[in-house]
């Protein structure tokens, strides 16, 4: 009696995770490709990043270089005026 109400338990539990499985692979891949999708946005969103990073940086360099040309300008009509 005790081994066929296992026998049972066995049989219902496997049969309720036949039908939970597909259930929960449906649900799991639809999250794997939602992280997917975040994954390569993130990717994308790391290269603007660093491409931005670059273009500051290259104008911080030319912004630099223009003041220190005005401020040999300036100096050198300092010296022209007195």
């Amino acid at each position: 009696m005790v081994d066929m109400a296992v026998m049972n338990s066995s049989q219902i539990l496997n049969a309720t995770l036949v039908q939970i499985f597909p259930f929960l692979a449906n649900r799991l891949s639809f999250v794997v490709k939602i992280l997917q999708v975040v994954g390569v946005v993130f990717v994308l969103w790391l290269i603007f990043s660093v491409s931005q990073l670059f273009l500051k940086f290259r104008d911080s360099k030319r912004l630099r270089r223009i003041e220190e040309k005005l401020d040999l300008l300036l100096k050198s009509s300092k010296k022209i005026h007195r």
